[in-house]
């Protein structure tokens, strides 16, 4: 089979631990473009580092964000924004627990309880960015005054160090009906609306193109690409990913620091002759 696109996660797959793009990497995906393969970057970063480091590959390369709940299809966006209930809620839960912090993200603009923390935080990008890609941080709100600002919210970022503590908060915002946490990590995870996930956009994305699931290679190394590697042609787990997600896929490649995005696209790619 010629597979048509391609969707990467970014850290730990496309981004080696220097969280750069090899020159392997980079020259295997522009040889696909080259040969009429889309590809898309599907990260739960959100769209001001998604379409930053796209542009810095190339052009043509079209992204998929904040875990599914922002991409690109056809030349217009689509957001799952969460509901403003929802959205209330988790600042409830962050006003009963002052050591928690979290950050409430949309297009333009990351709220936050914290301190700038250039951990999470996207400024720095603001001076390569052109003024309708720009994100802008706002640090150090209560949770009163986040509550001012927080419309067209698609992802919140939960960042907690009591590991206790973030387990009760994680399950606290499972059970809520139109929350998705995803993502877990020893001290945070994301949290996006019921029903988003990086699967469920890049099928979405692929009607619209008018490509079956079979056309599709995925490749991941984190809890939150498992739907898509079972879902696509061909999933692939890095090298580097732990057991769970090497057993959800179909192949397991050499680690991003080993340059496998390339191994793959060359093995699977562009050894067939383009038709």
């Amino acid at each position: 089979m010629m597979y048509q696109m391609v969707c990467l996660d970014l850290d730990g797959t496309l981004l080696n631990r220097s969280r750069a793009v090899s020159m392997e990497n980079r020259k295997a995906l522009i040889d696909c473009l080259d040969r009429g393969i889309y590809i898309y970057l599907v990260t739960g970063r959100p769209p001001c580092f998604a379409r930053w480091l796209a542009r810095q590959i190339d052009p043509r390369i079209r992204v998929i964000c904040s875990n599914g709940a922002w991409y690109q299809l056809g030349s217009k966006v689509v957001q799952h924004p969460l509901s403003s209930q929802a959205v209330q809620f988790l600042l409830d839960i962050l006003q009963n627990s002052p050591t928690t912090t979290m950050f409430f993200k949309n297009e333009h603009h990351i709220y936050t309880n914290a301190d700038h923390d250039d951990r999470f935080l996207y400024d720095h990008l603001n001076a390569d960015l052109p003024p309708e890609e720009r994100c802008d941080s706002h640090t150090g709100l209560s949770p009163a005054q986040l509550s001012d600002h927080l419309d067209q919210v698609v992802k919140v970022l939960v960042y907690e160090e009591d590991r206790p503590r973030l387990q009760q908060i994680y399950d606290q915002i499972q059970a809520y009906p139109t929350l998705e946490p995803t993502g877990c990590a020893p001290v945070g995870f994301d949290v996006v609306a019921t029903g988003v996930d990086k699967a469920h956009a890049i099928s979405l994305v692929c009607d619209d193109l008018h490509l079956s699931m079979e056309q599709v290679i995925c490749m991941g190394d984190g809890d939150n690409d498992i739907q898509m590697l079972q879902q696509a042609g061909l999933g692939v787990a890095m090298g580097n990913a732990d057991d769970l997600v090497k057993a959800s896929a179909d192949v397991c490649a050499p680690s991003n620091d080993e340059d496998g995005v390339a191994w793959v696209l060359r093995n699977y790619c562009l050894t067939t002759p383009n038709t």
